[in-house]
């Protein structure tokens, strides 16, 4: 799959948008080290981060979102993990429990933007396992077993330089330097991969398997 990407990376490329998915994330990532941390009180911050994370459609209580953002303070002053992240928030809710593993691993990586993302988008790239376990051990194992393969994974495309090209290429198109780091240059072809694949670009030829 990697070749692929490579062989068609200048389509992935021009169908990211700068405007809404390179600019709000440089926002969402810097503005927290200006301000030291202020940010995240404010509702105009907040509400940006919930619509790029694609946080709205989960219909989570205010509860949720208050804890979320104080964690995600703390985050830059502590060392925690998705996991810990994700039973923390888990917590919080009382009504409709749900383990929100793939916002916790957005969370973690804005304090450490070296740490993957999780999602559905590289979840269906992987083809990763469906987190069908009906227990809150089983969401916890099976979505730590993805994550810990991401970790592994993309370090293994950044030691071996799988994908060297087309990361020089994406930071080249979009003039951007290190503060967008690696991995995340990595999820953000991928999703621009999976995103075109999705409506149809498989299917008429705009991207061509080989």
């Amino acid at each position: 799959m990697y070749s692929i990407i490579n062989e068609n990376i200048k389509i992935i490329l021009s169908s990211i948008k700068r405007e809404s998915h390179i600019e709000p994330y440089l926002y969402l990532i810097n503005e927290p080290r200006e301000t030291e941390g202020e940010i995240f009180k404010d509702t105009e911050y907040r509400k940006k981060y919930r619509k790029f994370w694609s946080m709205n459609s989960a219909r989570l209580p205010s509860e949720f979102y208050d804890a979320y953002f104080d964690t995600l303070n703390s985050s830059y002053s502590n060392n925690i993990n998705a996991t810990e992240v994700a039973l923390e928030l888990y917590s919080i809710l009382t009504d409709k429990k749900s383990f929100q593993f793939s916002f916790a691993s957005k969370l973690v990586h804005m304090s450490n933007t070296n740490l993957p993302i999780y999602d559905s988008m590289i979840s269906s790239f992987y083809h990763m396992p469906e987190i069908t376990q009906n227990t809150l051990r089983g969401k916890q194992l099976q979505s730590e077993l993805n994550y810990n393969f991401l970790l592994y994974e993309y370090n293994r495309i950044l030691s071996s330089g799988i994908l060297k090209s087309s990361i020089l290429m994406f930071r080249n198109y979009f003039s951007i330097d290190e503060k967008y780091s690696d991995q995340k240059i990595i999820d953000s072809i991928i999703w621009g991969f999976i995103s075109l694949s999705k409506r149809g670009a498989v299917i008429d030829q705009t991207i061509k398997y080989s």
